[in-house]
């Protein structure tokens, strides 16, 4: 039984570990085609569409742009608060101090 549960454990890291390297090499091959097209794209045409569909392909134009970046960011939080603990995170966010969101931002 308790080899069982660390080879889910295992299997688990491993899963976890190639989400987060796929997701940062999505965001990193991102960052890399905005420095090597010059030219960018073309802009989206709405008018072509229902009045009421336009707001969905304004969202989902905007995922395909910033979804990778709004997973990594997602992500990252949620490692930060695995791995940090709350009282650290809580003692440079405390109310009144200016110059620690400075640190935590840095």
């Amino acid at each position: 039984m308790e080899k069982h549960k660390k080879s889910i454990l295992f299997l688990r890291t491993i899963i976890g570990t190639c989400f987060i390297l796929i997701i940062t090499i999505l965001l990193i091959w991102g960052k890399v085609q905005l420095f090597v097209t010059l030219v960018p794209g073309e802009a989206v045409d709405y008018s072509i569409y229902l009045w009421y569909l336009i707001p969905v392909m304004y969202i989902v134009d905007y995922f395909k742009y910033a979804g990778i970046s709004s997973t990594f960011a997602f992500l990252l939080s949620g490692i930060i608060q695995e791995f940090i603990p709350q009282n650290t995170i809580l003692m440079y966010l405390g109310p009144g101090k200016y110059l620690n969101y400075f640190i935590v931002a840095f």
